[in-house]
C-alpha cells in the first residue's frame, strides 16, 4: 500500500536448532502509479435526495490514508463536495447527498463522478459518470384512474444498457406492486391501486455496468386523485328492501366526517366510516318524510381538505 512503512528481518536457522537474527530494515513504499478509478452510483432516496455512493474500482475496500473527491455536473451547476477520507474501518464505501430541489434536477438532470487520491499523492482518472433516472408521473385520464410514467435514461459505469422496473409505493416507501423488467423509458399503468388517493412511483434501474445486486432508484413521483362522495337525492326507508338506507359511496373516502341535519339544524345522523348507513330514524323514532341537509368534511391523503354539501329527501 502506497505510503506505508514495511519492516523486514532475516532469521537464519543453524545446524543443531540455533537461530541468528539479522538487523531489521524498514522500507517506505513510494509510487507514481495512479490508483484505480472508483465506481460511482447515483440514486434517489425516498425523500428525493440524490445519494452518491463511491466504492473501490478494485478490491473490497479503499486503502487507508487516501481521499475521495466527488463532484456533480449539471443539475444546479457544477459542484465539488469536500474530500472524503478513505480506509475507515468497517466502511467499504463513502457517500454524499445532494439535497437540491427536485424541480431543479428535473429541469437540468445531474451526473456525478469521483477521483481517488492515494497516500503518495497519485490521483486516479475520473470515474465513469453516474446519472440517476428522473421520473415524472401524470394522470392518463380525467379521473386519474390510470397513470402515465416517463423517465430519463439511467447512466451507469458502462453508459447505456439499463433495465428498469416500475415500483408502486405507499406513503412510507413500502413497495405495493412491481412491474416486469423493461428497457423502455415510458410506462402506462392501467390499474393503479384502487384504494390509494395519492399514487406514488419509483423506477429501479439495474445493468449498465452496475455490479450484480446493485440498483439505482429514480425519484419518487406521483399525483393526487380527487376524492369524491356520491349521495342519492332520496331514499325510501319503507322496509321493501330497496333503497331502505342512506349509503355513502364514492372514491378515496378516508378520514372524513359526514353529518345530516334536519330543517331545524339538529344533527340526526353522523358517520366517520363509509360502512355506516342511516335508516332514517331519529333518536329511535320512525323516519319522517322531509328534506335533510348533509355535509362532508374530508382530509385527503394529499393533506388537502374537501367539503361537499347537498340535500337528501326521505320518501315513503
Amino acid at each position: 500500500v502506497c505510503g506505508t512503512t514495511y519492516t523486514y528481518r532475516l532469521t537464519a536457522t543453524l545446524v543443531g536448532g540455533g537461530q541468528s537474527v539479522a538487523n531489521a530494515v524498514s522500507v517506505l513504499t513510494q509510487s507514481t502509479l495512479p490508483p484505480p478509478a472508483p465506481l460511482v452510483v447515483a440514486s434517489f432516496d425516498v425523500q428525493n435526495r440524490v445519494v452518491v455512493t463511491a466504492t473501490p474500482g478494485q478490491g473490497t475496500a479503499f486503502a487507508a490514508g487516501g481521499q475521495l473527491a466527488i463532484s456533480r455536473q449539471g443539475g444546479a451547476g457544477a459542484l465539488a463536495y469536500p474530500p472524503l477520507p478513505t480506509g475507515k474501518a468497517g466502511v467499504p464505501s463513502r457517500t454524499v447527498r445532494d439535497s437540491t430541489a427536485l424541480a431543479t434536477l428535473l429541469a437540468a438532470p445531474p451526473c456525478y463522478a469521483a477521483t481517488l487520491r492515494d497516500t503518495c499523492g497519485n490521483v486516479s482518472v475520473a470515474s465513469a459518470s453516474s446519472c440517476p433516472a428522473l421520473l415524472t408521473a401524470t394522470a392518463a385520464d380525467a379521473e386519474g384512474l390510470t397513470a402515465q410514467l416517463r423517465w430519463s435514461a439511467f447512466q451507469g459505469p458502462a453508459g447505456a444498457g439499463a433495465s428498469y422496473r416500475v415500483l408502486s409505493i405507499g406513503a412510507d416507501g413500502t413497495v405495493l406492486t412491481t412491474s416486469a423488467p423493461t428497457t423502455a423509458l415510458t410506462y402506462f399503468d392501467p390499474t393503479p391501486p384502487a384504494d390509494r388517493q395519492v399514487l406514488r412511483y419509483r423506477i429501479e434501474a439495474s445493468g449498465a455496468g452496475l455490479p450484480a445486486g446493485t440498483v439505482s432508484y429514480a425519484n419518487v413521483a406521483g399525483f393526487a386523485r380527487r376524492a369524491q362522495l356520491v349521495v342519492p337525492t332520496a331514499f325510501t326507508p319503507n322496509g321493501d328492501g330497496l333503497n331502505d338506507v342512506l349509503e355513502l359511496k364514492g372514491r378515496y373516502l378516508q378520514n372524513f366526517t359526514f353529518i345530516v341535519v334536519d330543517r331545524n339544524g339538529q344533527q340526526v345522523f353522523r358517520a366517520t366510516d363509509r360502512s355506516q348507513t342511516w335508516d332514517g330514524t331519529i333518536n329511535g323514532h320512525a323516519p319522517v318524510n322531509a328534506a335533510y341537509v348533509w355535509r362532508l368534511d374530508l382530509q385527503g391523503e394529499d393533506g388537502q381538505t374537501l367539503r361537499q354539501t347537498g340535500t337528501v329527501t326521505i320518501l315513503k
